[in-house]
């Protein structure tokens, strides 16, 4: 009898505590489709691709927004980004802070116009060494050079031809003792003139972002520098070669 009665209590305390939680409104229907994934409107979640923990796929770039494109296809560079419409604002001009300056003996000051390339201990470049030029810019473009301010189709990459947020291109200085004129007139002081252009044609800055430098000029009182050679140390020629090219590549014109 007890154990009846017991499990008639336990019956009555689940009735009565089932009661507390019980909503008073009607059950409702809902009704689930299955679609295909829709990505959200606009790209302003474009970039979340660009984490650089794992490669942006096309897959991943377009599922952040109905208006993210891959760009820079099967490079090193390939990233996410928003092509929206009603961009007319021309990129951004700045040095790189990307590169050591200083394992190149220079120095690089900003200016109103571009940046001053300088040597370390603030003077003008020894000839045929070899430095950076290097911006960077607010948005993806790409970026042209030239020695004399000029249109876009006669200037150069500077680097690559594809839309990144850093450009950077290593020259060799010219000596002006030589003549070794880059295809301008050049002297002492060197001008080289610097534009960049979005993926929507906005072009600038409107004045050429300009990096100045000057070249000593003078008696050249300093060996060649042997840059690379072919073969390489510790090669191998067949058993019976008699002769074998080499190549030398130096820092300036030289006899060896």
């Amino acid at each position: 009898f007890m154990t009846w009665m017991l499990g008639l209590v336990v019956i009555i305390i689940i009735l009565y505590i089932f009661s507390l939680f019980q909503d008073d409104c009607d059950p409702e229907d809902i009704e689930f489709t299955c679609r295909p994934w829709a990505p959200p409107l606009g790209g302003a979640n474009c970039d979340l691709c660009n984490d650089e923990l794992e490669i942006c796929t096309e897959y991943r770039c377009q599922s952040l927004g109905a208006a993210c494109e891959l760009i820079n296809k099967g490079t090193v560079e390939q990233a996410c980004f928003h092509f929206g419409s009603g961009d007319s604002i021309a990129p951004i001009l700045n040095p790189s802070e990307e590169l050591n300056y200083d394992i190149f003996n220079i120095n690089v000051t900003q200016t109103s116009q571009g940046h001053i390339i300088s040597s370390s201990g603030g003077g003008c470049l020894e000839p045929n060494t070899l430095i950076p030029i290097s911006v960077a810019t607010d948005e993806r473009v790409q970026c042209k050079y030239a020695f004399e301010p000029t249109d876009w189709e006669s200037m150069t990459f500077l680097g690559e031809n594809l839309f990144t947020l850093e450009h950077t291109l290593f020259i060799q200085l010219p000596d002006p003792s030589h003549g070794q004129s880059l295809g301008v007139e050049f002297f002492e002081d060197m001008r080289i003139y610097v534009v960049c252009q979005d993926v929507h044609g906005n072009m600038g800055p409107i004045d050429p972002y300009v990096v100045e430098m000057c070249v000593n000029q003078g008696p050249d009182v300093t060996p060649p520098v042997i840059y690379s050679y072919s073969p390489e140390s510790g090669s191998y020629v067949s058993f019976d070669a008699t002769s074998s090219p080499i190549m030398v590549t130096t820092n300036e014109l030289a006899t060896c």
